[in-house]
């Protein structure tokens, strides 16, 4: 609901819908900038400039722009990373060849 592109909202429909497909995968959804619950609805936290204020992740991974998709091993090593839109064969690649270096021991 507040991100600053038009793609979010498809690009998250495509995680959860290639999620749904890979049962024992987990999803996390980061929001990339502050909220705050005012007068009993979320709302953003904005700055002196009036902007959105970033989250610490999204200072700590450098993330400019969003959305973002990240796959990331049981080890926490990033396996792919993709900006923008993406497609759900992408996403499932990316799972598929995460789940091949996993039976490897990689």
């Amino acid at each position: 609901a507040f991100c600053t592109s038009r793609y979010c909202g498809p690009t998250l429909e495509t995680v959860k819908k290639v999620a749904d497909a890979n049962l024992g995968f987990r999803v996390i959804n980061v929001e990339p900038y502050e909220l705050t619950w005012t007068d009993g609805r979320l709302q953003p936290v904005r700055g002196s400039d009036g902007g959105l204020v970033p989250t610490k992740a999204t200072e700590a991974f450098g993330i400019p722009t969003e959305p973002w998709v990240f796959v990331i091993d049981r080890n926490g090593i990033v396996r792919g990373s993709f900006e923008g839109v993406i497609d759900t064969a992408e996403l499932q690649a990316a799972i598929e060849a995460e789940r091949w270096l996993a039976a490897r021991g990689e």
